[in-house]
């Protein structure tokens, strides 16, 4: 066992195991995520100072949320913890960094843990790696790999096709909002009413909300759960960043819904994946804004000439930051969804666009100033993080 000294950030450590959840607590995780590579040698000695704590799972989590290549050691090693709840933790760090290094070592995990909600855990974490690397699928003994689909974001050669009134129907309620209300779109009736399934149990609610959302009359079927989540994967199988083909379709409500619902899963105490490995467009703006506040990025220049697209990152004091960019198959619905969240309606500008992204589910919460110009045959982006508030719109 390596020798560590003490270290003046065991007690930031000790606290955050003590409040364990919160608005402290996720201020002082994120505060520690800050620091980047310089907390993990005096994490991974906390760690191994108390290895029979379950408590410190949250430790093993800012371990995994630091994307240091080191993080990966540490979590492997953690995958052998006699308590479950370390396991578990460490399982979904892996899962969250994508380490195809961790395929065997999940499929162990898979295969003959005696707790079965780690096992599955480890059988997802395995499906999200082999969807950047499935040529490893063959190389693994317990774990038996599901079939690409485009809805839990297979690279598909060709996408499939949308007839009009299939993308009619989607740009009604797209995926997203139909996993938040419960509801699936049917057709319209030979009136225009628009036919809508309902789980059972959500029909007050949703009949209170849906007409609005989709700006139309509707009829609504109650489904049984079952019924209604098979249905929908069928249906729904762009994956959820639908709403880049048709949010021009959408009404105003449903794109407020869409980008509160996606703004939410902005959050600097938990970034979400990195945004290379992202599979999709929701993935790749959450992943993008949590990292950018939590590494405290003060300017995001993004340029984009189709499929090529460079990005660049600026912390406060200047200095550069690495973060990648969307694998190619992503970039265009990766820039139409940031237009789309900083601007309720962005329409077609020849000249530029400006707007303003605001992240209010983060801690700290912050805004984006969003710039747009036009380069003739390509655009350039210029993001200006404020975590101050100081260029925050006026609430009226």
């Amino acid at each position: 066992m390596p020798e560590f000294e003490p270290s003046p950030f065991d007690h930031q450590f000790a606290r955050l195991v003590q409040l364990q959840e919160g608005p402290e607590a996720d201020e002082l995780f994120t505060e520690l995520l800050r620091r980047g590579h310089i907390i993990l040698d005096p994490l991974h000695a906390f760690l191994l100072r108390y290895p029979n704590e379950p408590d410190i799972a949250i430790l093993v989590s800012l371990v995994a949320k630091t994307m240091e290549i080191r993080a990966i050691t540490i979590l492997l090693q953690l995958l052998n913890s006699p308590v479950p709840e370390i396991r578990k933790a460490a399982v979904l760090g892996l899962g969250w960094n994508r380490s195809v290094a961790a395929l065997p070592h999940l499929d162990r995990i898979e295969g003959t843990d005696p707790e079965k909600d780690i096992a599955r855990e480890a059988c997802t974490a395995i499906e999200e790696i082999l969807a950047q690397h499935p040529e490893k699928a063959g190389e693994l003994e317990y774990h038996s790999p599901l079939a690409p689909n485009p809805t839990n974001g297979g690279d598909e050669e060709v996408p499939p096709v949308l007839g009009e009134d299939q993308k009619r129907l989607m740009a009604a309620i797209p995926r997203l909002l139909a996993l938040e209300f419960g509801s699936l779109p049917l057709g319209y009736t030979s009136s225009g009413k628009l036919r809508v399934a309902l789980v059972e149990g959500r029909t007050r609610a949703a009949s209170m909300i849906i007409p609005e959302l989709t700006g139309n009359d509707v009829e609504f079927e109650t489904w049984n759960k079952e019924m209604l989540d098979r249905a929908l994967g069928e249906f729904y199988h762009l994956g959820d960043d639908d709403f880049c083909l048709f949010h021009q379709q959408m009404t105003p409500l449903a794109r407020r819904e869409l980008i509160d619902l996606v703004m939410g899963g902005v959050r600097a105490q938990e970034p979400a994946c990195p945004l290379d490995e992202a599979n999709d467009a929701v993935e790749a703006i959450q992943g993008f804004l949590s990292s950018c506040a939590a590494l405290g990025v003060g300017v995001a220049t993004i340029e984009y000439i189709d499929p090529h697209m460079t990005v660049s990152l600026h912390d406060r004091e200047g200095k550069a930051v690495y973060m990648g960019v969307p694998r190619e198959r992503l970039r265009a619905r990766f820039i139409e969804a940031l237009r789309l969240f900083s601007m309720e309606d962005p329409g077609p500008v020849e000249t530029g666009r400006l707007g303003m992204i605001l992240c209010e589910s983060s801690d700290p919460a912050f805004c984006v100033k969003y710039e747009e110009t036009n380069l003739g045959n390509g655009i350039k982006i210029r993001l200006n993080f404020d975590y101050e508030g100081n260029n925050r719109p006026a609430e009226s």
